[in-house]
């Protein structure tokens, strides 16, 4: 079962600082960019012990040019791509090789995911050396 705890530790681990906002039937993990005119956030289907679903959003809120606007978008969905890898790696971390019954759409997504994390740590053992 994959907690909403469970994403945020995971996402602690690669570098990124988040923390759960819930409101009504809305719940989100937030990550925290340092700028007030970025959001960044997984939004979560489920509950806060329970996540069955996630969908990684990314907005600039601010009076610039949209073309400055898409380019920060796509910054920051870069750099914070690993909110969203630790859902899915947390999400599956009992899903074993192909082939598992799932598409070639979640493999991919999968594989992604666990080579993405795999790289960070490997990055941050480095550092830590």
């Amino acid at each position: 079962m994959t907690t909403a705890q469970n994403i945020i530790d995971r996402a602690a681990k690669l570098g990124i600082s988040a923390k759960i906002w819930e409101k009504g039937d809305k719940l989100r993990i937030y990550a925290q960019t340092g700028r007030r005119d970025m959001s960044v956030y997984l939004e979560l289907d489920g509950t806060r012990d329970e996540v069955t679903g996630a969908a990684m959003k990314v907005f600039c809120n601010t009076q610039q040019h949209p073309n400055w606007i898409k380019a920060e978008v796509a910054k920051y969905r870069q750099k914070y791509i690993g909110l969203f890898h630790a859902y899915v790696v947390e999400m599956y971390k009992d899903t074993g090789p192909q082939p598992n019954g799932y598409g070639v759409d979640i493999n991919k997504m999968i594989d992604e995911a666990r080579a993405f994390v795999a790289a960070r740590e490997a990055e941050q053992a480095d550092d830590a050396e």
